[in-house]
């Protein structure tokens, strides 16, 4: 059965939304089950919301995260600062739900155009964007 291209987009985007809170949780889970750490060396920062503690291998917390800067460089946009931390992290957890739709609505019109990338329902291709969009290293 062919779903329209509206359809797939919407699906899609939905779907992309659940994977990005799907992971808020495991990683909280996760972090609560090492004492609120990710990792041994974790930098210890403010609390994360929805995405966990800092990792060791970022240099600022939370609130300087990449998802904070983009919503930040996108209120800078439009003529709004974001000074608090707080709303850093807040619009960065806006930001990582923005991401997932957005790739979850590509996925969806994709499938929409060709049903023969359902066989494997999402999954390869959200293991290909946390790979590529969450565990890339900036170093």
């Amino acid at each position: 059965m062919k779903t329209s291209i509206a359809t797939g987009i919407v699906a899609g985007a939905l779907a992309g939304v659940a994977g990005a809170l799907a992971m808020n949780q495991f990683q909280r889970v996760m972090s609560l089950a090492r004492g609120g750490r990710e990792a041994e060396d974790a930098t210890i920062g403010i609390p994360r919301t929805g995405r966990g503690p800092q990792p060791a291998r970022a240099l600022g917390n939370a609130s300087q995260d990449a998802t904070a800067k983009v919503a930040n460089a996108l209120t800078s946009s439009v003529g709004v600062s974001l000074e608090n931390p707080r709303a850093r992290q807040v619009a960065g957890g806006l930001v990582h739900l923005g991401f997932g739709a957005l790739n979850g609505a590509v996925y969806g019109a994709a499938v929409a155009l060709n049903p023969r990338l359902r066989m494997g329902g999402g999954v390869p291709f959200g293991l290909a964007v946390w790979a590529l969009a969450d565990e890339r290293r900036n170093d």
